[in-house]
């Protein structure tokens, strides 16, 4: 098992952590933490980071402990 935390900033109030059995992209953990809290964010939308540096979707969740999302503004 491996736990992740996940700190959505200014979406969720608070930070998620999860028990992970497998190791899942990171994309699938975001979905996951989204749809346990009900709320809907389009991955397109967002940007993963793990305080340091931007994460693909498809990453491995197990090389990290704690993800950081920020939802992403079109325009300019």
């Amino acid at each position: 098992m491996h736990k992740v935390c996940v700190k959505a900033v200014g979406i969720l109030d608070e930070v998620v952590c999860l028990e992970v059995e497998e190791c899942v992209s990171v994309g699938d953990l975001i979905t996951r933490v989204f749809d346990l809290k009900g709320v809907r964010v389009n991955l397109e939308a967002v940007s993963v980071s793990d305080g340091s540096r931007t994460l693909k979707l498809s990453e491995n969740v197990c090389s990290y402990n704690e993800l950081l999302v920020f939802r992403l503004f079109r325009g300019g």
